[in-house]
């Protein structure tokens, strides 16, 4: 369970070809509250993960 305005993220693991993901959303899924992470953003605020960030993010 990932709690309201947390990231989540998800990678394939080693050595692995493709993942299934699935995500439920409650109460339902509006895209006005989407918000895509913002690569740039994220660094400058959590530096120190910035190896991390930038597996997990699009340019």
């Amino acid at each position: 369970m990932v709690p309201a305005g947390c990231w989540q993220a998800a990678r394939v693991a080693a050595g692995g070809a493709f993942a299934v993901l699935g995500c439920v959303v409650v109460p339902g899924f509006e895209f006005d509250d989407f918000e895509l992470a913002d690569r740039d953003d994220l660094t400058s605020r959590f530096p120190e993960h910035a190896a991390l960030i930038g597996e997990l993010t699009r340019m």
